[in-house]
């Protein structure tokens, strides 16, 4: 069995290659895999393969965050709580190795499950998150700016990383690129962020001609929804969009949702202070978006550890 474990997840990383957001979908596969094999495997030999499910992802969360990280402040802002939060993660799935044919027992082990594909997402996020900020776009013709917050002091200190991005490019291109610049005003917010952002560009050397408003949108699945209809049938080539590190993964996700099947990345990096709160927010969504397919996993998983229970089948 762990021979046919090992190659489905060779050929799942293969598949990988030719589109890597799909990375997610094949470890959700994975783990679906190991929940359907619980009433073939005795609980000891797969609390092994859990063990090392484990730590595998919790080794490639941590080599793969070194993408978001900048400078000697983030080992203690950033890497000390990710390290933290991982050990919990493992220390939750720790009471599925006690997993026995008890009723106590297979609740825990279920548990073990959910925080185990948790761990996988968390794996999946930073693998994607550290190759989408290796391979950013270049030579842009079209940029989508995705919102931020505005107060009433200005542009947040977020917005204004994403927008000096979008100027770095702009202003190192032989023809300059056309800019849209996406969001909506918030209860909390004195002009929407679209015109914030349009208002920052032009103080600072962009021609009004090149930037279109999309002054509507509330979400990030809004921003590309709506700047799509200002679009024509086809998406011009080369179009990239502009958010903050941490954020581009899902981003690319809703993008692609949204009719853009091959848009590029620009990414601004994210204050020391803030990146490990905006990443954990970045999970939740995440976890809310597959909130469907992992209920499947989960509802499967639970409904065959109960009918282990019930009816124990072991080599």
């Amino acid at each position: 069995m762990i021979w046919v474990f090992l190659t489905l997840l060779l050929l799942s990383g293969g598949l990988t290659l030719f589109n890597p957001t799909q990375l997610i979908y094949w470890l959700a596969d994975g783990t679906w895999m190991i929940c359907c094999v619980i009433a073939r495997i005795v609980p000891q030999k797969l609390a092994v393969y859990m063990a090392i499910l484990a730590l595998i992802a919790s080794l490639t969360t941590v080599w793969q965050a070194r993408a978001l990280t900048h400078g000697p402040t983030y080992h203690k802002r950033f890497w000390l709580s990710l390290v933290i939060l991982i050990g919990l993660i493992n220390l939750l799935i720790v009471p599925s190795y006690m997993a026995s044919r008890t009723l106590w027992g297979s609740i825990l082990f279920w548990f073990g499950i959910v925080w185990l594909t948790f761990l996988l997402l968390m794996a999946t996020y930073f693998s994607l998150t550290s190759y989408h900020l290796r391979h950013q776009a270049t030579k842009s013709r079209l940029i989508i700016v995705l919102g931020a917050q505005v107060t009433v002091r200005g542009l947040s200190r977020t917005l204004k990383r994403r927008l000096d991005r979008v100027l770095a490019v702009y202003n190192t291109e032989t023809v300059p690129p056309r800019i849209i610049v996406s969001g909506g005003q918030g209860i909390d917010e004195p002009q929407s962020e679209a015109h914030a952002m349009a208002a920052y560009l032009i103080q600072h050397g962009v021609l009004a001609d090149h930037i279109q408003l999309e002054d509507h949108a509330t979400s990030t699945q809004e921003n590309f929804k709506f700047s799509r209809h200002l679009l024509p049938s086809t998406v011009p080539s080369r179009t990239a969009f502009a958010t903050s590190n941490y954020h581009v993964t899902r981003s690319k996700l809703l993008a692609h949702n949204s009719g853009f099947k091959t848009i590029g990345v620009l990414a601004a990096p994210t204050s020391a202070i803030s990146l490990f709160s905006a990443t954990l927010r970045e999970l939740v969504a995440l976890t809310y978006y597959y909130r469907y397919y992992l209920a499947a996993i989960w509802g499967v998983a639970g409904a065959l550890i109960a009918l282990n229970l019930v009816y124990p089948i072991s080599f």
